[in-house]
């Protein structure tokens, strides 16, 4: 839907320069438009394979971490969470 939002305007936006023989009307030929749609087309695909990819390293990271939590003594991860929530309550602190 997002993808719907951005793309919707640019194409009508694009598409109206054919309809007119005015100002610059004839650099948005049908062929222009067309090629630039598939430009753009291609660039969201290669920017959502990125995405997909990261969202998987991130989950193999989650797992290894998951796994290292397992083998610390239960003292320990409270020490990391004590540390971890003075750290965000510091950072909340600066940021007001």
């Amino acid at each position: 839907m997002k993808k719907a939002n951005i793309l919707i305007p640019l194409i009508i936006l694009l598409l109206s320069g054919c309809a007119h023989t005015g100002f610059l009307g004839f650099l948005a030929t049908t062929k222009y438009v067309e090629n630039k749609m598939e430009e753009q087309k291609a660039e969201l695909e290669e920017d959502i394979e990125a995405v997909e990819e990261l969202g998987q390293e991130l989950e193999d990271m989650m797992g290894k971490v998951k796994n290292r939590l397992e083998m610390l003594p239960r003292e320990t991860i409270q020490k990391m969470i004590d540390i971890l929530q003075e750290y965000l309550d510091n950072t909340e602190e600066e940021e007001k």
